[in-house]
């Protein structure tokens, strides 16, 4: 009866230490998932402020080819 009690509770440990190491992965896991996401979050971000500043100078540009276009005709 002994032996029966011994194993269940060498049972039960393993179970517990199955569990805590579970428990510590999905921890694991859980703070990769939101260490990309703030990542992602990061580069999308950069990307938006890189089209906005690309639009920024287009526009600079498309001013400045207006601005030679004019002075160029005046000269005429």
């Amino acid at each position: 009866m002994e032996e029966r009690n011994d194993k269940l509770q060498q049972l039960a440990e393993e179970q517990e230490r199955a569990r805590q190491l579970q428990t510590i992965a999905q921890e694991k896991i859980k703070k990769d998932v939101e260490m990309v996401k703030r990542q992602l979050q990061h580069e999308r971000n950069l990307k938006r402020d890189a089209f906005q500043r690309v639009e920024e100078l287009q526009s600079e540009v498309w001013c400045a080819a207006v601005i030679v276009s004019v002075c160029y005709k005046w000269q005429r």
